[in-house]
């Protein structure tokens, strides 16, 4: 019972069985004399595959032939009743039609519907069975599940060792983002001193790019890790863990600042993936509770944030934008009066909201920038199951990408460089293109005794709690 699926008929292609994912597709061709329409395949995961694999590893995730056999057969089944049932709909309707405006009745169109309707079933039932309850003439896999498969690699290790294996080609990819942006920045942005550098990721669900991360952080020094979100897929820490992603954040020597999004809890009460994360070291929860904060403090640069609390997975995935206003709303009553320099919640609905000198989300999968809004676009290419998710379809990317968010050393935000790539799961990443966004600098302040000083990267957490009159 670990997966389910979307199942049609499709009457321009033939006597195949097509299953399509991020991992890649899986295609089933049958020899048949009598051609049956290809039958299409949508999977999905449940989240009890998560519980399967901690129990029995990669071997309770395999699927039989007999397994798929007796699933094809089901779904013909299935599928030939409710073909049936709709022909049977279609002829009441056309009898009921040609009955209103006729004048009589004729004893032959009747008869003529109902031998065209057991034709049409008849053909449909002889052509599945014919064809999908016999032995598939031929596999084939492609993407990173034909990859893997050949090379005798568990898909979760696979993901790891790819992760490891590009870092040269993100190493090569660091120097013409440096050569291009000492052209493209402006003469006065030059001349400021500099501040922190911050490392903006999202949407990973569940998927091990750690390592790929470790050549950007060096080679740009990177102040801190930026997560905006949605580090799982089912809210089931067990996806991260068997990832190894806990590990690996640990490892990285920087700070690794986190929201949680929609997908980062199973119910509205789970709090596991905040209790695991707040046992590394390097990690912290800007929202551990519901009215329990954590600023994180570079000098005088400050960072805060707010979880997607009125969303987890497996909710309604209805009016999620007006659900967002409680969100913001205790963000910005948590912090009033406070000089926030970065503001940071997974959905854009509530980030560009908040009370913010810049503020930054995820969700979409895709990056963008609205004035001093930042949306960081996945840097999975929306994980695994990223396709599986509520998410409308045209917000979903195979796009992949980060961002690296530069401030001077009065604290402002001076430029944003995002890197969009495509092929990381496949061991050959392919740069798609570099975007240097450039910010205006805010004018300075009246009371000169207000003047921060950002050139001092010191790291500190500073814990701050919404009153009372206004927490949730």
């Amino acid at each position: 019972a670990n997966y389910a699926a979307d199942v049609s008929l499709s009457h321009t292609r033939f006597d195949t069985v097509e299953a399509s994912s991020i991992l890649g597709g899986v295609h089933l061709t049958f020899d048949s004399k009598v051609p049956s329409p290809a039958v299409i395949v949508e999977p999905t995961l449940r989240p009890e595959i998560v519980d399967s694999y901690v129990r029995g590893g990669a071997d309770e995730l395999v699927v039989s032939e007999e397994q798929m056999r007796a699933s094809l057969e089901q779904v013909a089944l299935q599928l030939g009743e409710r073909y049936a049932t709709g022909a049977a709909l279609a002829m009441l309707l056309t009898m009921g039609a040609y009955s209103a405006v006729a004048r009589h009745k004729s004893r032959e169109a009747a008869i003529a519907l109902v031998a065209s309707m057991g034709l049409a079933i008849s053909y449909q039932g002889v052509s599945a069975a014919t064809t999908y309850t016999r032995p598939y003439q031929k596999i084939e896999l492609d993407g990173l599940a034909g990859s893997l498969l050949k090379q005798g690699e568990l898909v979760l290790d696979g993901v790891n060792k790819r992760s490891q294996q590009i870092q040269p080609y993100f190493a090569s990819w660091l120097e013409l983002q440096t050569a291009l942006a000492k052209v493209a920045t402006p003469m006065e942005k030059e001349q400021s001193s500099e501040g922190s550098s911050f490392l903006l990721v999202s949407d990973i669900h569940g998927v091990n790019m750690y390592s790929s991360l470790e050549q950007v952080i060096k080679e740009e020094g990177i102040t801190a890790v930026i997560d905006s979100g949605d580090l799982l897929n089912m809210g089931r820490v067990q996806e991260a863990e068997l990832a190894g992603i806990f590990d690996n954040i640990a490892k990285l020597g920087v700070p690794y600042i986190i929201v949680l999004g929609n997908h980062d809890r199973s119910s509205p009460d789970d709090t596991a993936l905040i209790d695991r994360l707040m046992a590394i070291p390097n990690v912290v929860v800007l929202q551990p509770g519901r009215d329990r904060f954590q600023v994180a403090h570079f000098g005088d640069l400050k960072i805060a944030g707010v979880n997607d609390f009125m969303r987890w997975y497996g909710d309604d995935n209805k009016d999620n934008a007006v659900k967002q206003k409680p969100v913001w709303e205790l963000f910005n009553r948590t912090f009033a009066g406070q000089e926030i320099d970065l503001g940071i919640s997974h959905e854009p609905a509530a980030a560009e909201k908040l009370q913010a000198a810049i503020t930054n989300s995820g969700h979409l999968h895709k990056d963008q920038v609205n004035g001093t809004h930042i949306v960081t676009g996945t840097f999975t290419g929306g994980g695994i199951f990223g396709y599986g998710d509520a998410t409308p379809p045209d917000a979903q990317s195979s796009e992949q990408s980060y961002g690296i968010l530069r401030f001077d050393g009065q604290c402002q935000a001076t430029r944003l460089d995002t890197l969009r790539f495509h092929g990381a799961f496949e061991g050959k990443p392919t740069r798609d293109s570099m975007t240097f966004t450039f910010f205006d600098k805010k004018k300075p302040e009246a009371d000169a005794t207000k003047t921060r000083d950002c050139t001092n990267q010191e790291f500190s957490v500073v814990t701050a709690t919404t009153p009372r009159d206004v927490a949730r």
